[in-house]
This record gives C-alpha cells, structure tokens and sequence, in this order.
C-alpha cells in the first residue's frame, strides 16, 4: 500500500518532529544521581532503604528501663548496654545520613568525596563492633565470660561487620562505575551519556547496594533484642532486690509487732499479778482488821494477849500492812520489768532479727541476682527456681519466730494464774481472822482461847511470809526460764531459716553449670 505524501500528512509529519524533540528534550534533563547528572535505575529505592536502616538503627538505643534497687553493678550493667546502643545508633545512623547525601547529590564535578564519608563512615562502625567497646564488654562479663549478653553482642557485631563489609564492596564497585562513566569522553557538560551510563554502571551496581542495604537492616535488630533482653532481665534482678528487701522488711515488722505484744503481755501479767494483793489481800485484811478493832480493847485485857496473840498479829501487821504489800508489789513489778529489758537485750529482738535477715539472706540474694544478671544458658531458669524458695524463707522464719513469742504469751498467762491461786491461799489463811479473836472476847475466861488460837496465827504468819517470798522467788526464776525459752526458740527458728538458704548459692551454681539435670 502507497503512502499519501500529499498536502493530507503534512500536519501528521510536523507532529511527529515535535513529539520527537520534545521526548528528546526530556531525556536530556536527568536527576542527580550518586554524585553525576544522570537516571540510575533504583536510586529511591535506595534511599528508601537508607532512611529504613536509618530507622533500625536509632531503634538500638531506644530501651532504657528503670532500675530503681540501687545495686551498682546492675546499674553499671545497665549503662554499658545504654552505652553500647548510643554508640552503634550515632555510628549507624552517619553512615545512612552519608548514604542519603551522597545519593541525593547533583554536583556532576568529584563524587569521591561523597562516597569516602560513607566509607568512612562504614569503617567506623566497624572498628566500633570490633574493637570500640571494650570496656563495656567487661562490665557486661564480670561475671560470667560466657555471658549470653557478651555472646549474643558478639554474634550480633560478627553479622553487621560481614554485612558491612558486602555494603562496602557494592558502594566501591558502584563508585567505580559512577566516576569512569562521568570522566569518560562523549559526556555533555550537564550530563553522563547514556551510552557511558550503560557502559560504566552495570544493571547490577545499584541493586547491590540496594541488597546490601537489606541484608544490614536485618541484622542490625539482633542486636537491639540483646541490648533489650539484657536490660529486661536487670529489671527482673532489680524488682527481686526490691521485693525480696520489701518482704524481710515487712516480716521484721511482724516480729516486731510480735515481740511488742509479748513484752506488752507481761507488763500486763506483772501488773494483775501486783494487783492481786491490792485488789484483793488487802480488801480481806483491812476487814479483818475492822471486827478486830470493835473488841480490840476487851481482847487486849484478856492476860494470855500479850504472849500468846499479840506477837502473831504483829507478824501478820508487817507482811499484810500497806508499806510492805507496796513493797511487795513492787518487787513484782520490777521483775517483769526488768523481764522486758533483758528481752530489749536479746537475739529475740526485731533489730536483731533484721541484722540476722542481712547476714544470712544478702549473700543469697547477691547470688541470685548476679547469676540472672551473669546471663549464663540457664541463668532465667536456675533463677526462677531458687528465688522463690530464698524469698518465701522469711515468711517462714516469721511463722517459726511468732509461735515463739506467742507460745510465751500463754506461759505467762499461766504464771499469772499460778500467783493468783498463791494470792487465794494467803487470802484463805487470813479470811476468818477477825472472826476467830473475836470469838474470845464476850468469853468469862478468854485467856485459855487466846493461849489456843494465837500460835496457829503465828504458823500462818510464817505460812503467808513463806508464801510471799515463794511468789517473789517463783517470779523471777519462771521469768528467767521463760528468757532461756525465748532465746533458744527464736535460735531454732533462726537456724532454720540458715539451713534453707544456706545451700542456695551452690546448688545454684551447680544448676548454671548443668541445667535442668541439677
């Protein structure tokens, strides 16, 4: 078929040289590209990819969980994991800004500038992982040089500096392609030539850098997971310390309240037992005193009165009259008094009972927490294991410690009932004094009736002295005794607690050493 060359295709010919110039023109304004005025084919891909590892990168440092113990080598763990994200964020995030500046460059006169940040920039990070973080690395395995910690970093850095390595040979190739294209002759002022592109820069430059990129940003994570499970595991040592120290601190407080409300208790009993003879000897006798006083001057006319009665109501008048019974009772009181000092002074105490927690329990904990935080293959486990047991010792201590103060209580309750039953029999002995003189007086011959009943008065004046001082005596040595039950109670229960923690530390480290199977 014949074309029309008439006057008709003039309009469609004149199109088509416009179209023609036009697309021509198009072509000829490139984008700046690495450094050149020219497309290269995936050049936003890969500052998508750089502003993505940007991103990865200040992930790193993003964890900084509060530890709140005071234990400073957790805090010191803590800022060496603080230090070590800070550093790898600041030397991963200059390579990306590198990358992104070079990319982004439009100067067409010296890309070799552009690309030497980058590398130097890669170098640094580099050196960083390798050789840049020493003296974290050793606080981070102080206590274990196998630390999961350490191993984990390691494994991390050995993977960035491979991917590192990849990322520099792929921007060297392409800086290679970039500058032989720009320098090669055909070029226009403005711009590289396509064919110099095609020639120089192979299709396989820029998806390398772009996988190199990719594969950085997924290894760059491993090492963030680290740094984050490490601080989360300090944080559990961290809230063991707090809650363990949380716990004895609330137990002493149960001992205390324990120890108080036994030294309360004899307070109380030395008080009801004193009150006895005030609330009860002395009502009887006061009475008895009273009927004697309205036959009093009969009696004391009777002849036989002054041998044979007058000497056992004297007697009664000294251990019955006021001054004395107040002596008495006070002597009572002083006994349980002095009872609640020598308690003050004893291993029964809550100061003393929270200076054995810290001797015996610190150690224990130290071992605890160091082994979670050392990060050994079985340190979570072993951990777990071994806190609970070493955290519930105090609450069984205090259950040991209570039945002691309490078991106490009651004794000296039944030491109070024991002296009121000694109370009743001097009350007994003195009950029908009255009564009986006085049954002598309207008698015709009341000497023979003096002469019989005054020795049995002297024998109970006796009797009630020798009570008395029985009262007294029995006191002091039940108060003694209930000392000795004291301290030797609260040793046991000590001791118990030693015998439970005590095996902790070793049978810790056997588990650290062998797992599961300890």
């Amino acid at each position: 078929m014949k074309m029309n060359w008439g006057c008709n295709a003039l309009p469609l010919l004149v199109l088509v040289v416009v179209l023609g110039t036009t697309l021509q023109h198009a072509r000829a304004e490139p984008r700046p590209d690495f450094g050149i005025k020219a497309v290269l084919s995936g050049t936003p891909r890969v500052i998508t990819l750089s502003t993505t590892l940007s991103n990865t990168f200040d992930k790193v440092d993003n964890t900084n969980l509060p530890l709140v113990s005071g234990y400073n080598l957790l805090n010191n763990m803590k800022t060496a994991l603080l230090q070590i994200g800070t550093k790898i964020t600041t030397k991963g995030t200059a390579i990306t800004t590198a990358l992104n500046t070079l990319a982004a460059d439009k100067s067409n006169v010296n890309a070799a500038p552009l690309f030497q940040a980058v590398s130097t920039a890669i170098t640094e990070l580099s050196q960083l992982v390798q050789t840049g973080l020493t003296a974290e690395l050793a606080v981070l395995k102080q206590l274990n040089s196998k630390s999961l910690i350490v191993d984990g970093l390691g494994d991390g850095f050995r993977s960035i500096v491979e991917k590192l390595n990849g990322l520099s040979g792929a921007l060297d190739r392409l800086k290679a392609g970039v500058i032989a294209a720009r320098d090669a002759p055909g070029n226009s002022p403005t711009a590289v030539s396509s064919n110099n592109l095609r020639k120089f820069i192979t299709s396989t430059m820029v998806p390398d850098v772009q996988d190199a990129l990719t594969r950085l940003n997924g290894e760059v994570p491993s090492v963030q997971y680290v740094i984050e499970s490490a601080q989360k595991r300090l944080v559990v040592a961290d809230a063991f310390i707090s809650d363990i120290k949380d716990e004895a601190q609330e137990n002493v407080g149960f001992v205390r309240d324990d120890f108080q409300d036994l030294q309360n208790k004899a307070t109380i009993v030395g008080e009801n037992i004193a009150a006895g003879f005030d609330d009860l000897v002395t009502p009887v006798y006061n009475a008895q005193l009273a009927a004697l006083s309205a036959v009093q001057s009969t009696i004391e006319g009777i002849s036989t009165y002054a041998d044979d009665l007058q000497p056992a109501l004297t007697s009664l008048d000294l251990l019955l009259e006021a001054d004395f019974l107040g002596t008495l009772t006070t002597s009572l009181e002083d006994e349980f008094a002095n009872y609640n000092t020598a308690l003050d002074g004893s291993i029964g105490t809550d100061t003393a009972i929270k200076s054995f927690f810290v001797a015996e329990a610190c150690g224990v904990v130290k071992s605890l927490v160091n082994s979670l935080a050392a990060s050994g293959d079985y340190a979570e486990y072993c951990f777990v294991k071994y806190s609970n047991k070493a955290y519930s010792q105090f609450g069984i201590a205090y259950y040991l410690l209570s039945q002691c103060y309490q078991v106490e209580q009651v004794r000296l309750e039944r030491l109070q009932d024991l002296t009121a039953t000694i109370t009743q029999m001097i009350i007994y002995d003195i009950e029908d004094l009255g009564e009986a003189i006085s049954s002598c007086a309207p008698l015709n011959d009341g000497a023979p009736c003096l002469t019989l009943i005054g020795p049995h008065y002297e024998v109970l004046a006796t009797t009630i002295d020798d009570k008395q001082t029985y009262l007294l005596n029995y006191v002091d040595k039940e108060l003694k005794l209930s000392l000795q039950r004291v301290g030797a109670c609260v040793a046991v229960s000590k001791y118990s607690m030693v015998v439970a923690l005590q095996p902790i530390p070793a049978n810790l480290a056997t588990c650290n050493a062998s797992g599961y199977a300890a």
